[in-house]
């Protein structure tokens, strides 16, 4: 681990060794396991400093692409409400091994692309939605796109019999790939927060999320592989490398 270009090489035998009990496939540090993809996309960097992205060593959207040590933000044993599909995904090795090293790779997600609206107050922006961002390069806020990963709900009884919410949005970060022309790139994590007490059944969260008040959802006119309209689980499909 002391170089890290060996990031995922070095790795291999625990991925191999994990690969009987966590089913499905692995992907450059992740698992393609049902909704177990989805969690483990949920990640941030840690740590006082961000550092530029390193050489190629695994897709955007794999911890492994950066150096810094990061955070998994969804808890084991939540209830999550799913809001992408995974509609295919590849990896390409560098060579024999599956569980080694990569040259290239990407996800094909189906969910709603979403722009911060504007104009917007950046200090209440900051406020509704944490922006946690990959590496330390220069990005305007007008380039990015949000693709909401699940809602993760926290349920708590109070000390009167209540049942507070406690309810958590999961988004990446994404900006147009300069390689690819209906492709993106991750660049960051963020994340929503807001507590309801009345409702339970999470009928009405477009409207409690604060994150929403700022975000967007953009129709036919982005580019990406294709729409499939504006239904709950219709969409875009967004290709990530």
């Amino acid at each position: 681990m002391t170089c890290s270009s060996d990031k995922l090489p070095a790795l291999s035998g625990v991925a191999k060794t994990l690969r009987a009990v966590m089913g499905g496939t692995y992907l450059a540090g992740v698992w393609d396991n049902g909704n177990l993809l989805h969690h483990h996309l949920a990640w941030s960097t840690t740590g006082p400093e961000l550092r530029p992205r390193p050489a190629y060593r695994a897709p955007t959207w794999s911890w492994a692409s950066i150096d810094h040590p990061v955070k998994f933000w969804h808890k084991p044993g939540t209830d999550c409400l799913f809001h992408t599909k995974l509609v295919q995904a590849y990896v390409d090795p560098t060579g024999t091994d599956d569980t080694g090293a990569v040259k290239g790779g990407f996800l094909l997600l189906q969910g709603h692309l979403k722009r911060i609206s504007q104009p917007y107050n950046k200090e209440a922006l900051s406020e509704a939605i944490k922006l946690h961002l990959d590496t330390c390069e220069e990005i305007d806020y007008g380039d990015l796109f949000f693709l909401s990963l699940f809602t993760e709900y926290f349920m708590e009884e109070t000390r009167y019999g209540d049942i507070d919410w406690d309810n958590f949005g999961r988004h990446l970060i994404l900006v147009r790939h300069p390689q690819y022309r209906t492709g993106y790139r991750r660049v960051g994590f963020a994340t929503t927060a807001w507590h309801d007490t009345d409702d339970p059944n999470h009928q009405d969260e477009a409207e409690v999320d604060p994150g929403n008040v700022f975000l967007e959802e953009i129709e036919v006119d982005v580019a990406c592989e294709g729409y499939r309209g504006p239904g709950e689980r219709e969409g875009h499909l967004v290709k990530i490398y």
